[in-house]
């Protein structure tokens, strides 16, 4: 009786420290709604990624849009995704700073390099139990973490293939269609004009096409035995041409590429997935 009398007391101050540390590790440190970093987005001019377990890369801004570089990848890109990522990052407020042993795993680091030759590391968090529907941000070396709670870690964009533009091709700067022309070196050349009655050519005006898979495993010059033809599209104002290289060995036969893009090849099963006449299924790849 004499032992549990003298020991009730530690166990009970064990306790109560105990409570006490763990309340502290995990409540708020202090509630804050500001910017976590008082940076421009037009500040900086560059970007390198580096998401856990995925292959980092770079942009670079450039001044019709960003260089992006995976070391694999080389790509200029029109899209103004960078820019987007930074605004949400750069204006986005935080209400409460949390304590890093609160937190759950690191998704990704991000290294903004400002025109005036500053650095800053910011490290993405998920929620803890992998809650990844929260974002923590971290500007390191500073120990404090951010919680922000107006973002969505589905909304960050971490991997190089979401900042290409997936644009196969775009009609509308040429107004409205006149002919769309296929010519290939096995075959007489084939035209369309609103008057075919084989294939309706006004569907296409005004269009913009998406493409689903790119084809980084196609070089021009390596393939160019592939070449199987080219569709010209004559619009009112301009022209364009979709040349098409085809190979039996490729996971998907076609390969595509607009002489409008800057060196975006797509994969297609077929030229009828982007509504065009489909030639490659004859027996000569070409037009009788």
């Amino acid at each position: 009786m004499t032992v549990i009398k003298r020991t009730l007391p530690i166990l009970l101050l064990f306790s109560l420290a105990y409570g006490l540390w763990y309340y502290w590790q995990n409540k708020p440190v202090q509630a804050v709604e500001l910017r976590v970093l008082q940076l421009d987005p037009s500040e900086v001019d560059r970007i390198v990624f580096q998401p856990k377990g995925k292959k980092s890369f770079t942009a670079l801004r450039e001044i019709n849009g960003w260089q992006l570089n995976d070391g694999d990848r080389h790509l200029v890109s029109s899209s103004r995704l960078p820019d987007s990522l930074l605004h949400t990052l750069l204006f986005a407020e935080s209400e409460d700073l949390i304590h890093p042993d609160s937190v759950g795993q690191e998704v990704a680091t991000l290294d903004l390099f400002a025109k005036n030759q500053e650095v800053y590391e910011l490290s993405l968090f998920c929620g803890p139990q992998r809650n990844c529907r929260q974002v923590f941000l971290q500007i390191r070396p500073r120990p404090e973490v951010f919680f922000m709670s107006g973002l969505k870690l589905s909304e960050i964009p971490l991997q190089f293939d979401q900042y290409r533009d997936f644009t196969l091709l775009d009609l509308n700067p040429l107004g409205r269609l006149d002919s769309l022309v296929w010519q290939s070196d096995s075959s007489r050349a084939q035209t369309w004009t609103y008057a075919s009655t084989d294939y309706d050519l006004s569907r296409m005006s005004s269009s913009r096409i998406e493409g689903q898979d790119f084809a980084d495993h196609f070089d021009e010059i390596t393939h160019q035995d592939q070449y199987l033809g080219s569709y010209k599209f004559y619009g009112a104002r301009d022209q364009v041409e979709l040349k098409v290289f085809i190979d039996s060995q490729w996971i998907k036969p076609l390969v595509v590429w607009c002489t409008q893009l800057d060196g975006a090849y797509f994969s297609l099963d077929s030229l009828s997935e982007i509504g065009l006449p489909d030639y490659s299924e004859s027996s000569s790849l070409g037009i009788e």
